[in-house]
């Protein structure tokens, strides 16, 4: 559902935005409404965004997600790896790269 909505704009701002759609060939009330909707994504939103889409992050495999234990927290996670003794995952990675 849509609703109508009026509003002021700065003449520099109105200019920018018609240029933007313009370049982008699209609606001027298109691209005023990507624009609002991205401004108000999360720092958090726009990270994961970008690291998706440089590839440094990606879904789970379905394996994976097979493994996951519903209801156990983070926590319990963290207490459990605790005692399981050994070397670090990041000491095990800094060795493997200097080698």
């Amino acid at each position: 559902m849509a609703i109508e909505l009026t509003i002021r704009l700065p003449a520099e701002l109105h200019r920018r935005l018609e240029a933007r759609a313009r370049a982008r060939g699209q609606p001027l009330d298109q691209v005023v409404v990507e624009e609002l909707a991205r401004g108000l994504e999360t720092e958090r939103e726009r990270t994961l965004e970008a690291l998706r889409s440089t590839g440094l992050i990606r879904p789970l495999s379905e394996g994976l997600r097979r493994l996951i234990i519903p209801g156990v927290t983070h926590e319990e996670v963290r207490q459990i790896l605790s005692r399981t003794g050994g070397k670090a995952l990041s000491e095990i990675v800094i060795e493997q790269r200097e080698g």
